[in-house]
């Protein structure tokens, strides 16, 4: 799987930070005693660096060792072989490199610590402290080790998740454009056939229109943004074919501050689906006409799309995929999500327009 990938370039250089953090801190006791030699806290700074930098090899080196020999569920394994390295590394560097003590002359005595021994400590105190500080160390390497393998598959994960995501949703936002309804068609074709017995021209205007809307399905097959300017065109041409069907029972008005339409994009199909829902989930008649307003507002570089509502009786089958598939598509993009208000007496979406660098990008 993808989130198994280890990050070893970001352990080496969390190592190379932490390495002489721990030597400070190894060395910060010594700083507390008064007149001690600098060289003494150099040489302590030295070795625990060092030996920080070893552990950190050794544990990366075993997490190497697990991600290939693929030992899923034995962590406990690494842990352990961590621990008994570390007291072989620090068996050989007492051996090898014996730290040195400060010398134990009279006025360093006198400015010891009270109930510090003149003497030092014992031998098997001497010998644990350092031990303890680097199973110490170690462990503290373990601990960032892990957060930093956990936080790696954490975002692999959610890299995973939103490119599924992003798949998705293009799957289904092909499927709606690529399926102009069914009855619409039908429905068009239908009242093309009677303008044609009855006014020649309103069919010519009409067909016009129809031709506009499937040239826009074809041209913005493999489009995510298009520009303003088109999707208004196409919402437009889509609301005249109603109009053409519905007469009186159907108003719309736009109004969109032309500056808006030379750098705005949005999402296709965005407008005409809130259209499209607004006419599909209310009754329209001459007496009460469905009032459909497309506004932009310029300063939050945001249009709104509201409705008069009088829902019908029996409503039509509907999924509620048109504004979820919308939102989604919206946070997709790093934008704001769309804003719906419901009120008794209307329906209002606002969506955001997406500032481009070009209007022909």
């Amino acid at each position: 799987m993808m989130y198994e990938k280890i990050p070893y370039r970001k352990m080496f250089r969390l190592a190379l930070i932490t390495a002489p953090l721990f030597g400070l801190l190894g060395a910060a006791p010594i700083l507390d005693f008064s007149r001690f030699d600098l060289s003494i806290i150099v040489w302590r700074f030295f070795i625990i660096t060092s030996i920080a930098l070893i552990v950190w090899g050794v544990n990366i080196l075993l997490l190497w060792m697990n991600d290939r020999l693929k030992f899923r569920g034995k962590d406990w394994l690494r842990y352990t072989l961590s621990i008994a390295i570390c007291i072989l590394i620090f068996l050989l560097v007492t051996q090898l490199v014996p730290m040195r003590r400060p010398r134990m002359t009279p006025e360093f005595v006198k400015n010891l610590p009270k109930g510090f021994p003149a003497e030092g400590f014992p031998r098997p105190i001497r010998f644990l402290m350092p031990l303890i500080q680097m199973m110490s160390i170690n462990l503290v390497i373990i601990f960032l080790q892990e957060i930093l393998v956990l936080r790696d598959k954490k975002r692999i994960i959610e890299e995973e998740n939103s490119t599924l995501r992003m798949f998705n949703l293009e799957a289904r936002h092909i499927q709606l454009k690529q399926q102009l309804h069914p009855h619409f068609l039908f429905n068009s074709l239908s009242i093309l056939r009677s303008l044609i017995k009855r006014s020649p021209e309103q069919a010519e205007e009409y067909l016009e229109k129809l031709s506009g809307i499937l040239r826009s399905s074809i041209n913005s097959n493999k489009q995510e943004l298009i520009p303003l300017s088109e999707e208004i065109e196409l919402s437009t041409n889509y609301l005249h074919m109603q109009q053409v069907r519905f007469g009186n029972a159907l108003n719309y008005h736009i109004n969109i501050p032309s500056s808006m339409k030379l750098y705005g994009k949005v999402p296709v199909y965005s407008i005409q689906l809130l259209v499209e829902n607004a006419i599909k989930h209310n009754i329209l008649t001459t007496a009460n006409p469905l009032n459909i307003f497309i506004n932009g507002n310029e300063q939050n570089t945001t249009i709104t799309v509201s409705n008069n509502l009088q829902f019908k009786t029996v409503a039509e089958e509907s999924n509620g995929m048109g504004l979820l598939n919308l939102s989604e598509r919206y946070k997709l993009q790093g934008n704001e999500d769309i804003i719906i208000s419901k009120t008794e007496n209307d329906f209002k979406v606002t969506i955001k327009v997406i500032q481009c660098e070009s209007s022909n990008s």
